[in-house]
């Protein structure tokens, strides 16, 4: 999920796609963040958001391989997918 949209940010995106599989019962799928932007607060605002990783632009294809098969394939698919947590000194 791109973070800067045309009509709605990555940020909402997410957290309406949260909001509605919590409504709905639905299980949490794996949303991978992907902006150009590597500041501190962009981190911490996709945890607020509910995504489950982040990958900078341009874009290292394998790095965004190893993260999308850690959903794709997890080691124990009876878990669900690992949200991303906020870094040291950040809340």
């Amino acid at each position: 999920c791109d973070l800067h949209m045309l009509n709605k940010d990555g940020y909402q995106t997410c957290k309406d796609i949260r909001r509605w599989e919590k409504k709905n019962k639905y299980p949490y799928l794996p949303i991978i963040a992907l902006s150009a932007n590597v500041l501190g607060d962009v981190y911490a605002k996709c945890v607020a958001a509910g995504f489950n990783s982040y990958v900078t632009k341009p874009v290292d294809f394998r790095e965004l391989s190893a993260v999308m098969t850690t959903f794709l394939d997890p080691a124990d698919p009876s878990k669900p997918h690992e949200f991303m947590r906020p870094r040291r000194g950040q809340s």
